[in-house]
């Protein structure tokens, strides 16, 4: 009898019902999980409890330092330790993140008594609100909201957040990869659901502050509708161009040649005939007054017989007065 009241009385010790209540649940919806079943809005949660979330499950929590935490749907999350000091602080908290999504707000104990455990690595905060994924695969992303927080990977490596919607991600193989909270980050993770509170995903109490923020809200991850497979190859088929008949022209015709000018006779021989003082024909017609200027080819030239003109060569008749020597 002392016996089996001896391993009653071991089995109550160990129980997580008596064990060191932490915190208590402010908001249940749908199904959230303790070690002694379902927990219920204004329950206690204690040191060592594993919480759990269904599907669509969500929990809100605040522990004793004022320190309060999210667990989003499919989530499992363990208090590893918290070692409360009497005065509204805590000298300790570690919580371990296995699987889900999380939004943290550090309460009234010091930066140094805060601890979050990933697969992936470690993060401390400083009076720092910041959202959390955890992966299946143990992938970890860590998005700032206010504060600073210091993530320091099981690889090696640590990165520092210091403004809003910086972010981390890192594998347990890989170190981590500092960048901006966006939708290509969003997309790596798988989509919405990776980061609920910031999407809309899922509708925090309003103690937890907005539940969208860094660009991600619903209504930014549309994805573009596929373009119609028939479309595709149209825009495919090469477009063949056809040259545009031209205006005709004019016709081309034979290249016109030098067009003729007035007619101008052929100088006389340069050397005047023996005993005249005159070099040509037409400086004796100038020296001589009287004589038209200019002689008349239909006419006749009418300086035949002229005796200050004999021996320019002149002939009778209608001649062409080409000044021809005899």
């Amino acid at each position: 009898m002392k016996k089996l009241g001896l391993a009653c009385a071991l089995m109550l010790s160990t129980s997580p019902a008596l064990a060191e209540a932490v915190g208590e649940a402010t908001l249940i919806k749908t199904s959230v999980t303790g070690q002694s079943g379902s927990i219920e809005v204004r329950e206690p949660i204690h040191q060592d409890e594993r919480i759990r979330t269904s599907k669509s499950g969500l929990g809100e929590f605040r522990f004793k330092d004022g320190t309060k935490l999210a667990v989003g749907a499919g989530s499992v999350v363990t208090v590893d330790k918290f070692v409360y000091d009497g005065s509204g602080g805590a000298k300790a908290v570690t919580i371990r993140a296995t699987r889900g999504a999380f939004r943290w707000i550090s309460g009234k104990s010091r930066s140094q008594a805060y601890e979050i455990i990933t697969p992936a690595g470690t993060i401390g905060v400083r009076g720092t609100k910041f959202d959390l994924f955890v992966g299946g695969d143990g992938t970890t992303a860590t998005v700032m909201l206010s504060g600073q927080a210091r993530f320091c990977a099981r690889t090696g490596g640590c990165v520092t957040l210091r403004r809003s919607c910086d972010a981390v991600v890192a594998t347990p193989r890989s170190g981590p990869r500092a960048q901006r909270a966006n939708r290509q980050m969003l997309a790596e993770l798988g989509g919405r659901a990776a980061l609920p509170f910031l999407t809309g995903t899922q509708r925090l109490s309003t103690s937890f502050g907005p539940s969208t923020g860094c660009g991600l809200r619903m209504a930014t991850l549309t994805k573009p509708t596929q373009p119609d497979k028939r479309e595709i190859e149209r825009s495919q088929v090469p477009t063949v161009t056809r040259p545009t008949p031209e205006e005709p022209g004019p016709v081309p015709g034979p290249t016109p040649g030098p067009q003729p000018g007035p007619y101008e006779p052929p100088p006389p021989p340069h050397n005047p005939p023996s005993g005249h003082k005159h070099k040509n024909l037409f400086e004796a017609i100038r020296a001589h007054p009287g004589l038209p200027d200019k002689p008349d080819f239909k006419g006749g030239l009418g300086y035949e017989g002229h005796k200050g003109l004999k021996g320019y060569g002149l002939r009778g008749g209608h001649g062409h007065g080409h000044g021809d020597q005899q």
